[in-house]
């Protein structure tokens, strides 16, 4: 495994306090009852804090206070690949949890993410990547982290096992809807380890060809894809463009949430860094497919980058 293509760098933030608002969502759309907030992508400096306030009052805030980095230096020949390490404290609503650490460590991705106060915290990189014979200064650490809720069913596999129906996908918050003649869709089939690892098989249709892959996850909402097979039928260009990104992005999920009983989101990492997400509701649920305009999203930005 190429450790660079797992670790990508990250540009640093002039200013890495980040201040953002979040709308949330709580409403009936058809007969489908739903209340989320859409995820939060921030890139954040080492020693500095993420400040994030949601329209209904709740705030998050995410400290990064320690770093671990025995990633295999560019240049250097190793026979480990190293990890990356970021150590946070969450603090939701004035209460404070300490000393959490994420980490990137190749196939185990169940330690990128901790769970605190009701919120899921993702590690999905860290940069400047090690250099041989260079010293990386601590200050110029920049980490990319998703900040989630947790609400309706959680993170339970039993709703992860039913079939999902595509209803959006892109870079997060600028999610473009599946075209309307197409069926996009998948079918988990998972089996829970006593271990709270999770292994199986992910089935479905990418519009117009068939696909299959196998699929290893985590009860904290970590999740890899393996390779998609696929049919080879062709069909109509907008169709076959679109199939060929959703192949693309599932191959290169990081993460899931359940954010109803109805309605889950996959999370993937593009080749960019940037953070894009896949919206789905379950098959046969009426009057969900609501514009891209009503869905929960940032409201502001203030990065600074």
């Amino acid at each position: 495994m190429n450790a660079a293509s797992v670790y990508p760098a990250l540009p640093l933030s002039k200013n890495r306090n980040v201040m953002k608002s979040v709308v949330c969502l709580f409403g009936i759309f058809g007969t489908v009852s739903i209340g989320f907030c859409e995820p939060v992508d921030v890139i954040l400096g080492f020693d500095q804090t993420a400040n994030i306030e949601w329209i209904t009052g709740e705030r998050v805030e995410v400290e990064w206070n320690e770093v671990l980095d025995s990633r295999c230096p560019t240049g250097a020949t190793c026979v480990w690949e190293g990890e990356a390490t970021a150590v946070v404290d969450v603090v939701v609503n004035g209460v404070r949890t300490s000393d959490l650490e994420m980490t990137l460590h190749g196939q185990e991705f169940e330690r990128a993410v901790v769970l605190a106060g009701g919120y899921r915290i993702q590690l999905v990189s860290v940069g400047p990547f090690p250099v041989l014979d260079r010293e990386t200064q601590r200050p110029s650490y920049v980490a990319r982290i998703i900040v989630s809720t947790l609400v309706g069913t959680g993170l339970g596999l039993g709703p992860l096992n039913t079939e999902w129906r595509l209803q959006a996908s892109g870079k997060l918050g600028e999610e473009t809807p599946t075209l309307s003649e197409s069926n996009v869709n998948l079918r988990f089939e998972l089996l829970e380890s006593g271990t709270g690892r999770i292994t199986g098989k992910v089935t479905g249709s990418g519009g117009c060809n068939g696909f299959s892959g196998s699929v290893q996850a985590s009860t904290v909402g970590a999740i890899q894809v393996g390779a998609i097979a696929s049919t080879k039928k062709a069909c109509a260009t907008g169709v076959m463009d679109q199939e060929i990104r959703f192949f693309s992005e599932l191959s290169k999920t990081i993460g899931f949430t359940m954010e109803s009983d109805s309605r889950m989101r996959l999370m993937f990492q593009s080749t960019d860094d940037a953070v894009g997400t896949m919206i789905f509701t379950q098959a046969g649920d009426a009057g969900t497919a609501v514009s891209a305009s009503s869905w929960g999203r940032v409201k502001a930005r203030t990065n600074n980058r």
